[in-house]
Parts: structure tokens; sequence; C-alpha cells
């Protein structure tokens, strides 16, 4: 499964998933319709319909994407094949399950897990937080493992924490296990 990349005509990532997703052709419709991007993922509704018929099939489309040198790369993937990616929303989500039921096993469960993932709290944290996760944390890059960081600034990015007086990234905290020890 390798990514398919194509040249940026487009104003948007967004834009550009839609216009190499949608289409038509002598018996089917195609669309990729309620995207939504979370970075650089985006989450939506891949159908096709039959024109003879008028029968519709659809489920949610997880693609992956990367701009590189005026190109648009992308992977995409089925909520049945269960893609590791759960940030869809919730509003997306309500309608596949009104409109669409999960086609197997993995789809039903990917929604749950989707579900799960939007549920969580979102915790704003302000530079200076301690905050103390419910397991180890390991870096081996540089040798570090604890549970225990501060939240800090540094040049602008986010997700940065200090610990011993090393500065490390810690990717989807927010959906870790942690307490706030001191605010």
């Amino acid at each position: 499964m390798g990514w398919t990349g194509s040249l940026n005509t487009c104003s948007s990532v967004k834009d550009h998933l839609i216009k190499e997703f949608s289409g038509e052709d002598e018996n089917f419709i195609w669309a990729f319709t309620d995207v939504s991007m979370r970075g650089t993922t985006a989450y939506g509704i891949h159908s096709r319909q039959d024109k003879k018929t008028g029968i519709v099939l659809a489920e949610a489309l997880v693609v992956l994407t990367r701009k590189e040198d005026g190109w648009i790369y992308h992977k995409e993937m089925g909520e049945t094949v269960m893609p590791y990616y759960y940030g869809a929303p919730k509003k997306l989500l309500d309608k596949l399950d009104a409109l669409y039921p999960p086609f197997n096993e993995n789809a039903t469960q990917w929604r749950a897990k989707c579900r799960a993932y939007a549920s969580k709290k979102t915790v704003k944290l302000k530079y200076g937080d301690v905050i103390k996760f419910s397991t180890l944390i390991k870096f081996s890059n540089i040798g570090l493992e604890s549970d225990t960081f501060t939240y800090t600034e540094y040049r602008g990015k986010r997700n940065i924490f200090t610990c011993d007086g090393r500065l490390v990234c810690i990717p989807k905290w927010q959906h870790k296990e942690f307490t706030v020890l001191s605010n």
C-alpha cells in the first residue's frame, strides 16, 4: 500500500482530495464529501452510486497526505480495513451511522474507537504546568525515561516539554492518560 502523487492544481489539500476522489463514468457517480482535515489527515465519506439502480454504497475514508515540491501525495484507507487513525469528527460519525451502516466488524470497531477518541476531554495546559502520565514515556535516542514533564514554550512549537533539563516532543500527549500536578 503505497502513496499516490499528483501535481497540486487546487487551492487547498482538501479541495485537491475532493477533486481526486470524485467523478463520474457511464455506470457510476462517486464522491468524497463531508471532508474534515485534522492536520495532514482527511476524514470524509466516500460514496459510489450505481446510475442504473440508484443504489449508493458508502463508507468513511481516511486519507493521509503530504505536500512536496508542488505535489500532493496521498494514501487512502476505508473504514472496513480498520485504519489506525481515529480523529474523525463526531458530526461525520453521526452522519455515517444515520445513512450508511457499517459494512463489517472492522468498520463498527473503527467508528467506536473514533467516538471514544472524540469524547476525550481536551485539556489546555499553560506554560510551566507539570503533568504526570500514567505510564513511562521512553526517549531511547537521548536515554530518557520518565512519567513527569513540564509543558514549555520553544520557538512557537507545540507539544514541547522539559524533563531533567532536556526538551522533548510528546505527540498526541492529550490522548494519553495523565494528571496535571500544578497549574
